[in-house]
């Protein structure tokens, strides 16, 4: 189904969501682009409240630690390659994540997720 983005009112898509219809993606892009945050919060928190009437919600917290954000000068997976020899060029020592990791610990996280680019060149050790 192509739906006419341009058509869309957010009201109408919240009301479907709210009535306990699958949004199709194209809905929920327009709600992130158009829709009221507020509007956004209050229909999610009726969702919420359907499914978990005794109001409890969890939450997840959450580190990205980026080791490096060199890549492989032809790679094909990532947009705007940055390679060894750009200024803004960066790699963290195995010192460094670990204490980024740390301190994600001691800030209670609980999801951590190591980011980094295609790099032949590190050692496999790294």
């Amino acid at each position: 189904m192509n739906l006419n983005l341009n058509t869309m009112e957010s009201g109408d898509i919240l009301a479907k969501a709210l009535a306990g219809q699958k949004l199709f993606p194209e809905e929920a892009i327009h709600l992130c682009s158009a829709a009221e945050l507020l509007d956004l919060a209050m229909a999610a928190s009726q969702i919420n409240r359907r499914h978990h009437p005794d109001d409890t919600v969890g939450y997840a917290v959450s580190k990205t630690v980026v080791y490096s954000n060199v890549c492989q000068p032809q790679c094909p997976f990532c947009n705007g390659t940055v390679t060894a020899d750009d200024p803004l060029a960066f790699t963290k020592s195995a010192d460094e994540v670990v204490a980024e990791v740390a301190e994600a610990v001691a800030a209670r996280a609980t999801q951590i997720t190591l980011q980094g680019r295609h790099r032949i060149d590190l050692p496999r050790a790294y």
